[in-house]
């Protein structure tokens, strides 16, 4: 009982601790207005607000006269049975308030935003009319259309500068509204000189939801993983982005035996480990028992330090005793509006 308790108590010490060290850096203001001479589109765009019982023929109704298109749910398709007399099987997304809708020629989304509103000194969102059949009668929604301009994914202030993947953090969890350039000015500003952006996009070239981010210095890098995470906060939106090292797997920098996906982001540590020398260099207890450590979401990295041991060598395993909650991982996050 007692080793158990002493046990918690280390628990509790190391959670209070990560939490001290989780507290996020925080960045308050306005996107700037987007102004473009010649902007070529994505074909894909974002659909904000719909009704929670639209139906993808009544989507591809509003926006088909723009040109040949297709729905994107957000997740999973559902089904649900329509109610009354004429009851039936509709094919719909889950409940979650958006869309994408994916048109075939990029020039049909120019010929929407047309027939769109946008507001003052907007950064980039646009509101359209949505008409749609509910309930034997013609409802009219404004839904809210975020579109994408490709040259938004990337942004150098001076093509001279030599790009470093070790001063390289990835960027998770943006919101779709924050392009290169934002980012750029955000990252700038909080951590120190940057010298390039890179916003990840899909085959439509829509944003996803991560990028990458590359400083001048290591002074600025160490600054912008330290904070692990950035509170964005916009009069459209809030959010909490995550900042992680960029990194590729490479074997264990102690043992050199194996490949370590368990990489220690204290600048104490700062190197690869596998499950067995995370374990030993880790000890609960001790000074490093706090550190956290990343892993590629991959089905090798994505198992846990303790799962990896079980089929280790009894050697690798000696010693070794604490609670699970101290190992666990931090995760890549998805796009979201």
């Amino acid at each position: 009982d007692f080793q158990y308790e002493l046990n918690m108590s280390y628990s509790n010490y190391h959670q209070q601790v990560a939490r001290k060290e989780r507290r996020a850096y925080v960045w308050s203001g306005e996107l700037p207005p987007r102004n473009y001479s010649h902007p070529v589109f994505s074909c894909k765009i974002f659909v904000g607000g719909v009704p929670w019982d639209v139906t993808e023929d009544a989507l591809l109704e509003a926006f088909g006269p723009y040109g040949r298109c297709k729905v994107e749910w957000p997740g999973n398709e559902a089904r649900f049975t329509r109610p009354g007399q004429n009851r039936g099987t509709i094919t719909r997304g889950k409940v979650t308030g958006y869309v994408y809708m994916i048109f075939d020629h990029e020039h049909s989304v120019r010929h929407l935003l047309q027939d769109c509103s946008q507001e003052f000194g907007s950064a980039g969102e646009w509101y359209f009319r949505l008409k749609a059949k509910r309930n034997n009668t013609i409802e009219t929604r404004q839904v809210q259309i975020i579109p994408w301009v490709v040259s938004d994914a990337s942004y150098v202030e001076d093509p001279g500068d030599r790009l470093d993947a070790k001063k390289t953090v990835f960027v998770g969890a943006l919101h779709g509204m924050i392009t290169a350039h934002v980012l750029f000015s955000i990252m700038n500003e909080l951590y120190g000189k940057v010298v390039f952006v890179g916003i990840d996009t899909d085959k439509y070239k829509y944003p996803i939801g991560s990028g990458r981010v590359t400083f001048s210095s290591h002074s600025s890098y160490f600054r912008a993983i330290e904070c692990a995470f950035l509170e964005i906060k916009t009069s459209k939106f809030s959010k909490r982005v995550q900042i992680d090292p960029f990194l590729e797997e490479s074997e264990c920098m102690i043992c050199h035996q194996a490949i370590g996906p368990y990489f220690c982001r204290d600048r104490g540590c700062f190197r690869y480990h596998c499950g067995g020398c995370w374990q030993r260099r880790h000890p609960p207890g001790s000074l490093n028992a706090t550190h956290r450590y990343l892993t590629r979401n991959t089905p090798r990295s994505n198992r846990d330090p303790i799962q990896t041991l079980s089929s280790a060598t009894p050697d690798h395993i000696s010693g070794f005793s604490g609670p699970r909650s101290m190992f666990m991982p931090l995760f890549m996050l998805p796009l979201s509006f």
